[in-house]
């Protein structure tokens, strides 16, 4: 019986001894981890596939953009021409003209939620570093909340 509790004495010995080492050497393992997870992240970073592809998305988004903003602008010129065309007064218009505007309101308002969409993607890649470091300079740095001022930066850069 004495040799048995010797026994477990030593087992639960072993086991404080192995917990304390374990918290011992846990800062140099979180460090290990972390400076691990740095280099994947910058290997990832500069990898030249992704390289490429965080290029090539900065200018599908910079041409979505400027496409959402051309769509919005044509939508709104063809629900000007029905209501140059039939009055402002929609309750006089015949209902295929009153469908089609209805339409056409609800086209707008989903290329407008598209755009937004699109350039809020584009500017908050533009902050991150490791995708900043891969767009064109002659991209924007952001791009505008209103539409109507992408143009503009077709101009201005």
């Amino acid at each position: 019986m004495k040799i048995f509790f010797i026994g477990l004495a030593i087992v639960f010995s072993l086991g404080f001894i192995s917990a304390g080492l374990g918290l011992i050497t846990l800062p140099g393992h979180v460090a290990s981890n972390g400076v691990q997870t740095t280099h994947d992240v910058i290997d990832k970073t500069i990898n030249a596939n992704n390289a490429l592809f965080n290029y090539e998305e900065f200018f599908n988004k910079y041409e979505g953009a400027k496409m959402q903003a051309i769509n919005i602008k044509n939508t709104e010129k063809s629900m000007q021409t029905l209501k140059d065309t039939y009055g402002e007064d929609a309750t006089k218009w015949p209902k295929d003209v009153r469908n089609d505007y209805s339409n056409l309101q609800q086209n707008i308002e989903g290329y407008k939620m598209m755009y937004q969409k699109t350039v809020q993607e584009y500017n908050a890649d533009s902050q991150k570093l490791n995708r900043n470091l891969f767009k064109s300079k002659s991209l924007p740095y952001m791009l505008p909340d209103d539409y109507k001022l992408i143009d503009w930066f077709e101009y201005h850069m």
